[in-house]
């Protein structure tokens, strides 16, 4: 009995231990991509490690130096795409900046209050704006497969975009139009498909 106590109290005492370690090992990944130069990943793994303590000043300081890094490098992937006129990986570069943005806005109140002297938060209208932005983006990407012969994987890609541009910003009066014509030929395929597999 006492045997089953004490493997009981070691396997308790190491299960504490390694959830206090936790934010510890996250913020070591982070600097290991801070060193290898990519500071967006480096920023969402400092958030996972403030979401789990809040009070964890390592990873309260390294936030608060990678975080504006982040933004300047997910601006940079924007502007690369936009010159090249890829709308697609424009639209993904601006899902990372948005991500930094909201990951940022919906911190913990304590993280606000620790590094509002060093970081600006970003405002609900900035969001939108973004939002607004980034359904324009993907509109184009969407638009860019359209009158194009489309195998079934593209076809299902046009309709994720266009999807996808609905959720940020339903501006776009023929763009619900535009996703269920995507998504009815999709499926029209599959269903020539499976007629032939029957017969």
């Amino acid at each position: 009995m006492k045997k089953i106590k004490f493997l009981l109290m070691v396997a308790m005492a190491l299960f504490f231990l390694g959830c206090v370690n936790t934010e510890e090992k996250i913020n070591n990944k982070a600097i290991s991509e801070i060193d290898r130069g990519n500071y967006i990943k480096a920023s969402y793994l400092l958030t996972d490690a403030i979401k789990i303590n809040p009070n964890y000043l390592d990873g309260m300081v390294n936030y608060r130096n990678v975080y504006p890094r982040a933004l300047d490098q997910a601006k940079r992937r924007v502007e690369e795409y936009k010159k090249v006129n890829d709308y697609k990986l424009e639209a993904y570069a601006y899902e990372d900046l948005l991500k930094l943005k909201l990951n940022y806005y919906y911190a913990d109140d304590i993280v606000h209050q620790k590094l509002g002297m060093s970081l600006d938060l970003p405002t609900i209208e900035e969001i939108y704006q973004l939002k607004y932005e980034i359904g324009t983006v993907y509109y184009k990407a969407g638009n860019e497969l359209e009158n194009r012969s489309l195998n079934r994987l593209e076809k299902r890609d046009k309709y994720f975009l266009y999807e996808r541009g609905v959720e940020l910003s339903p501006k776009y009066k023929d763009i619900v139009s535009r996703r269920e014509k995507a998504s009815n030929s999709q499926f029209s395929e599959i269903q020539e498909l499976v007629l032939r597999i029957v017969l």
